[in-house]
């Protein structure tokens, strides 16, 4: 019996479910979430296209991007509107992924922010097609996202992954302390080898955590360098007035034109040095996002292979073809988790080698600061030497002091916060290697119960290599 169209299916913050579809978008396998879900049992779902479950709430402009960007061999975050057999409807945060032939889609119950915006986002576009083509709604959308900040749809992906992860974790936080009744079956020796599957003995829990140590002491540094920029245009506008007060000074003027040129050849110098600090700076941060969307994809699949890896174990498939199916499933979780791991332990040597050109750029800066003083210093003594008389000059100097000592702690700060950040990475780092060895550990397990789901091959392991 319907339910009705209002009635919002049970969706656990807690509880991940996934489909998996051959490459025209036909499904061949579901866990048992998501046939609970969708209300259809797992024999009536297999053959069937996915768009048994597409709610008519749904604009059909979502649709066309994600058919876009998944034949573009890309992957898709979005949020999506069900619905069930019954009638009733959920929500889901979908994180759609390429797969051997075919595709395979992870969802979560989203709770950020983001989702109550894009409600009134999809709802906008369904009106606009009522009337208008898709391609108007699908442009809408773009301009949508737009307007919220986002240039492009990989912008908005990363952001709200990382939202709706952060969200559901903190929702989590309570919970941890109840182990999944699976693991407590587990022989004690396989318990040993796995670990804690839980709290913060999960590899990809404390890797997550890192990552945002890591986003917040970048985000710091931002700020910071974004200080330094004011002080080539403070710096500019001073050795400006300076060399006009100079050459009102005629000859007495001569100690104040020359300590004048020297502050704007010190601009210069710190236009030039933030230049390079900003392309640095905004080249590490494209590569940081897609290094945290990496991660948070692969903790999302990781947990997600943890629950079919139980699901698997407390009820085998009824025959041999769903049995192999499912096990090819836990493989595909397992290889994408591990690829994606090494692809982040690249981008982190970029990471760090960018780190190491943007430390030496602070150091030149400071340098900068520091030849500002001794400037300063000499200017006075050199005036008081030549008795030069200007009633504006102490103004002049006693901005040059505040100046170079703002700047000179602001360098500090940035130098401290680099140092941090390459502290993290290497932490974020010798993390990514535990979590890729945690997910190898737990493939041992597996095997143990018959399911050979072992991710070989795989790319070359970069476990010796040094962040």
């Amino acid at each position: 019996m319907l339910q009705g169209h209002n009635v919002e299916a049970r969706f656990d913050i807690n509880e991940l479910f996934f489909s998996r579809t051959d490459l025209r978008g036909v499904i061949e396998y579901g866990n048992e979430v998501f046939c609970r879900m969708s209300g259809y049992e797992l024999s009536h779902m297999r053959g069937k296209p996915h768009n048994v479950i597409r709610h008519p709430d749904m604009p059909k402009c979502v649709f066309k991007l994600f058919w876009e960007r998944l034949q573009s061999k890309l992957e898709v975050v979005a949020y999506v509107k069900n619905r069930a057999r019954d009638g009733s409807f959920y929500w889901v945060l979908a994180l759609v992924t390429h797969v051997e032939n075919g595709y395979v889609s992870v969802r979560l119950k989203p709770s950020s922010q983001f989702f109550k915006i894009v409600q009134g986002l999809y709802s906008e576009l369904l009106e606009i097609e009522k009337t208008e083509k898709i391609s108007i709604s699908h442009e809408k959308l773009f301009k949508a996202l737009a307007q919220l900040g986002f240039p492009n749809y990989d912008a908005f992906m990363q952001k709200v992954l990382h939202e709706e992860m952060l969200s559901r974790s903190s929702q989590l936080k309570n919970r941890v302390k109840n182990r999944p009744h699976f693991f407590s079956r587990l022989p004690k020796m396989l318990i040993s080898a796995y670990g804690d599957a839980t709290g913060d003995g999960n590899k990809a829990v404390r890797l997550t955590g890192r990552v945002q140590r890591f986003e917040t002491h970048f985000n710091s540094v931002q700020a910071a360098a974004n200080r330094v920029l004011g002080f080539h245009r403070t710096l500019k506008v001073l050795s400006l007035n300076m060399a006009c007060a100079a050459q009102v000074g005629g000859d007495s003027g001569r100690t104040l034109g020359v300590v004048s040129r020297k502050f704007r050849d010190w601009s210069e110098d710190i236009q030039r040095k933030f230049r390079e600090l900003e392309g640095c700076l905004n080249r590490f941060d494209c590569t940081l996002k897609e290094s945290i969307f990496s991660i948070y994809c692969s903790t999302l699949i990781f947990e997600m292979g943890e629950k079919f890896f139980e699901e698997i174990v407390d009820f085998p498939a009824a025959d041999e073809e769903l049995a192999a199916t499912s096990h090819k499933i836990l493989k595909e979780f397992y290889r994408f988790v591990i690829e994606r791991f090494l692809k982040v332990e690249s981008e982190l040597q970029v990471i760090f080698k960018d780190y190491q050109i943007i430390h030496q750029i602070l150091h030149d800066l400071f340098n900068v600061a520091v030849g500002m003083d001794v400037i300063r210093v000499n200017g006075r003594i050199e005036a008081a030497e030549s008795n030069f008389k200007y009633r504006g000059f102490e103004s002049y100097i006693e901005s040059m002091e505040k100046l170079t000592i703002d700047l000179k702690v602001t360098l500090e700060s940035l130098l401290v916060q680099s140092d941090s950040v390459i502290e993290v990475c290497q932490g974020v780092g010798t993390a990514l290697i535990d979590a890729r060895n945690q997910v190898f550990q737990l493939t041992g397990i597996a095997s143990r119960y018959h399911i050979a789901v072992h991710p070989q091959p795989l790319a070359t392991s970069m476990t010796g290599s040094k962040f």
